[in-house]
């Protein structure tokens, strides 16, 4: 189990790789989990868990996922696929808390 400072430091230190497949219609980055698995299973702890993680239609496609927003990024699991993607900063109050979702 990792603590928030840990897991932004581990998060800053990991490539992602950009998803070329979805670059016009939902640009996104990905690792797969043999890439990092302790960033793997900590971000799948947390998106399954955490208090804050909350679950969307995703891009109206009608398949919902659970989300959990941290560090800048909104995360997501899509089987062995951690995604992330950038949330605008006019979402986050000064302390970097979230004050509205995506």
């Amino acid at each position: 189990m990792m603590n928030d400072a840990e897991l932004l430091d581990a998060l800053k230190n990991q490539r992602f790789q950009f998803a070329k497949t979805y670059a016009k219609f939902a640009p996104h980055e990905y690792i797969v989990d043999e890439w990092n698995k302790a960033i793997f299973d900590e971000m799948a702890d947390r998106i399954a868990h955490h208090k804050d993680s909350y679950s969307e239609n995703w891009r109206n496609f009608g398949t919902f996922y659970k989300y959990y927003t941290f560090g800048g990024y909104k995360f997501w699991i899509c089987g062995c696929i951690l995604n992330r993607e950038p949330v605008p900063p006019h979402y986050f109050d000064l302390n970097g808390n979230v004050v509205r979702r995506v």
